[in-house]
């Protein structure tokens, strides 16, 4: 459970980075570009995918306002952050099936490896 955890706040925070990045080579826009790995590699429909990229989006703000926050401890941040990916991944259990979430799941996980390949 721990390290699910850490991995959906690497996860939220990984996002965080790769949107707020420009498009480089031409690829076009960083939204795009996951509806369409979304749509290819887990056969998500347009829904669905409008659907995981807002909650997505919803908590990554959450938790960000939460890492520039002065005023919070540190210890108090984490256990916001929990509080904040538990209810993300409730929200997601509402639009995506438990098998639906494992690949999801997997996929951000195979994206958490590859940038750490390419840092």
């Amino acid at each position: 459970m721990k390290k699910l955890l850490i991995s959906m706040c690497l996860l939220v925070l990984g996002t965080g980075f790769l949107s707020a990045q420009p498009p480089q080579g031409g690829r076009g826009g960083g939204g795009e570009m996951m509806k369409q790995r979304l749509k290819d590699e887990l056969k998500f429909s347009d829904v669905k995918i409008d659907s995981v990229m807002a909650i997505q989006m919803d908590f990554q703000m959450k938790n960000r306002g939460l890492r520039t926050d002065q005023s919070m401890s540190d210890a108090d941040k984490k256990t916001k952050m929990e509080t904040n990916n538990a209810a993300r991944q409730a929200r997601l259990k509402t639009v995506l099936s438990d098998e639906e979430i494992k690949k999801l799941d997997a996929y951000y996980e195979e994206m958490r490896k590859n940038r750490a390949n390419r840092q």
